[in-house]
């Protein structure tokens, strides 16, 4: 049986050179039509539905990256931080949510697109687009949920690694969120709330 992490793996793999065109031209693409492009020469599978997301990923953060460079240093470096986090919690979030639902590899399908709409926030904070708000409390309740339910849930004992694993996830997944939230703590509140819900956006994504 093949895991969502191992069809992850060997799609990034597989992605061919974008087709031969420049980051800055699937962005201006859009999602919705770079997709489209792609699967006019592919078979539409898991594999290359995920190939299509982490290319348009990686275009955008090539992008994204380009603009943060010339953004003041440490706005620069609160996105990359911010990044790195929203990179973490897609990780362990799809850990939790794989193991709750008995994994396949949907998860694959799932983890490509939030890693697509972690980086669209990028964008979107650094052109100051309107975005949802939540507050922290929402994202400590959601957590308790999922931590709540890997706990209740029963698995024989040669399942116990699994387990484990979602344990060890929630584990990350709380120490990212305290992380995060201490980083931005002296930011205006409607720009830490836009965070929060993000955050949100993906942990709820582990709700099959």
């Amino acid at each position: 049986m093949v895991t969502w992490l191992a069809a992850l793996v060997l799609a990034q793999e597989g992605r061919d050179s974008r087709d031969g065109l420049s980051a800055a031209q699937i962005v201006g693409m859009g999602y919705s039509a770079w997709y489209e492009s792609y699967m006019k020469t592919r078979d539409e599978n898991t594999m290359t539905m995920v190939e299509a997301s982490i290319t348009y990923r990686d275009a955008l953060q090539e992008v994204n990256d380009e603009a943060i460079l010339r953004l003041p240093v440490a706005q620069g470096d609160a996105l990359f931080a911010l990044r790195t986090d929203l990179e973490s919690i897609t990780v362990n979030t799809t850990t939790v949510g794989s193991y709750l639902s008995g994994g396949g590899t949907i998860w694959s399908l799932i983890t490509a697109a939030n890693a697509v709409e972690s980086e669209v926030f990028i964008q979107k904070t650094m052109q100051r687009e309107t975005l949802p708000q939540r507050p922290q409390s929402d994202v400590w309740a959601k957590y308790r949920e999922l931590r709540d339910s890997v706990s209740s849930k029963s698995e024989p004992e040669d399942r116990q690694g699994s387990k484990q694993g979602a344990q060890e996830a929630l584990q990350n997944l709380s120490e990212t969120i305290q992380r995060t939230a201490g980083r931005i703590q002296n930011q205006p509140r409607f720009q830490r709330e836009r965070i929060f819900a993000k955050i949100y956006s993906l942990m709820d994504s582990s709700s099959m």
